[in-house]
């Protein structure tokens, strides 16, 4: 089932290109976010390593999709920031993905502070 989001302040995007940070982007929501941005160029941000859904990795691996990694070990961080910044010119987004997580339910505690 295909869920539609909705940004609030979507007018207050700008034309010259921006970072999207979404708190979580599942598929149906990741293709409703790029026909809400349709126009405009989208590039998928994400670190190497990362658990993506199935449906997610395999639409970042079609053609004509540009999605970029970056990881914390990188040596010359200053050279992804130069990619990216190509990927905002002519009005180009970026959306961050931050991959699947994992929740182990469990008591709540009262950690004392000093």
């Amino acid at each position: 089932m295909s869920k539609k989001i909705e940004i609030h302040g979507e007018h207050n995007i700008p034309k010259e290109g921006a970072l999207i940070i979404p708190g979580r982007l599942d598929f149906s929501e990741m293709l409703h976010l790029e026909k809400i941005l349709s126009g405009r160029k989208i590039s998928w941000l994400c670190e190497e390593g990362i658990v993506l859904d199935t449906s997610v990795r395999s639409y970042l691996e079609r053609e004509g999709v540009t999605a970029v990694t970056f990881s914390a070990k990188d040596q010359a961080p200053e050279a992804i920031g130069d990619t990216l910044k190509t990927h905002l010119s002519d009005g180009g987004m970026i959306v961050f993905l931050s991959g699947l997580v994992t929740a182990h339910d469990g008591e709540v505690c009262h950690i004392q502070a000093n």
